[in-house]
């Protein structure tokens, strides 16, 4: 089973192939009619629109789910979350506070899991700016991307998708960050 935790759980190539889909208008309707679980212990009414709004292009029924009626690690391990997610849907997305969360979801085995944001990555951030430097620049064009701000999980995922496309980063970030 794939999860999708960090940017370079794709190939290089499948990243080039989900960066080419990405910019397609028509889409196969891959989920065809079955449920994505979307949790968030961090809100984000961007993330959230925008997962939704991608279910629904690609067939799927989206379920957004608040933590509090889940209670992973309070109620019930990460693990048998993932567990039960899996008798309902065909793919589980969260926005976690802590990475080992999702780690320890990926471990159940049990459904697919995407990050949407950890304390330690942010893949699908990275997409959509890999996404926007294509749509703008084009990918094969650049040889350099800097990024100014705090050195965290959007950067660094950014930075490891940059590598993965041969591409060189520069980060200008506040001491301490």
């Amino acid at each position: 089973m794939r999860h999708f935790l960090e940017i370079d759980d794709l190939t290089p190539e499948e990243l080039h192939l989900v960066l080419e889909l990405s910019s397609k208008t028509t889409l196969p309707a891959i989920l065809d009619g079955q449920g994505v679980a979307l949790i968030f212990e961090k809100p984000s009414g961007r993330t959230r629109n925008s997962m939704e709004m991608a279910t629904v292009q690609l067939g799927g029924h989206p379920m957004y789910i608040k933590p509090e009626e889940l209670g992973i690690d309070s109620r019930e391990t990460a693990e048998d979350v993932a567990r039960v997610m899996a008798g309902y849907h065909c793919v589980m997305a969260a926005r976690v506070f802590d990475h080992s969360r999702l780690e320890r979801m990926a471990a159940a085995d049990a459904i697919p899991i995407v990050n949407l944001l950890s304390d330690q990555a942010h893949p699908m951030q990275a997409l959509a700016d890999l996404l926007t430097i294509e749509e703008e620049i084009g990918l094969a064009q650049v040889k350099r991307v800097a990024y100014v701000g705090d050195a965290n999980n959007v950067w660094r995922s950014l930075a490891l998708g940059c590598a993965m496309l041969g591409i060189d980063t520069s980060v200008a970030s506040p001491a301490g960050h």
